[in-house]
């Protein structure tokens, strides 16, 4: 089935999202080292048992990088409920409600985040990029404006440029 399914750039988020949460905090120790408050100490002891029983908690800010917006909140709700119909997760409410709070993978869809991450790095591998290898396209500017920009003598260049592009103020 897996070999035909065709992922949402969404859903591929999530899928590698929990995977790479779900190993980063299995190898956390249970408490935290050094002067913690206790409060933070039992976050990350909750945090770490829920990881070893396979349970990831919803971290889409994490995820993408930033803070979603409210709309790609609702979207990424949306995607939960398809992965957990293909069979590829399961939504769990550690805290009473209706609200997912924790992701799961299936067994079917461990094996497809890992093939992700797995993608993933082997793109990463590839995207080392040496400075000598680009090849430069040739980018032809109209006279006028480089004779503009050359025959300013302003120390202010944002406005040099403005003006060579023919905006005054």
């Amino acid at each position: 089935m897996e070999n035909h399914m065709q992922l949402t750039w969404r859903q591929r988020l999530i899928l590698a999202g929990i995977l790479r949460d779900l190993g980063r905090l299995i190898t956390l120790p249970q408490h935290a080292a050094g002067a913690c408050p206790v409060v933070q100490s039992r976050r990350q002891r909750h945090r770490v048992q829920t990881a070893r029983a396979g349970l990831v908690a919803i971290d889409l800010a994490g995820w993408l990088g930033r803070q979603p917006t409210c709309g790609q909140r609702m979207a990424f709700c949306r995607e939960y409920a398809r992965l957990e119909r293909l069979g590829l997760l399961a939504r769990v409410n550690l805290c009473g409600g209706l609200r997912t709070t924790h992701l799961r993978l299936t067994l079917a869809g461990r094996k497809v985040a890992q093939r992700l991450l797995a993608e993933q790095d082997a793109i990463a591998a590839d995207e080392t990029l040496d400075i000598g290898d680009l090849e430069l396209l040739p980018f032809d500017l109209p006279q006028a404006q480089v004779e503009a920009v050359a025959q300013s003598s302003s120390p202010n260049l944002p406005q040099a440029a403005g003006a060579a592009c023919g905006i005054e103020e």
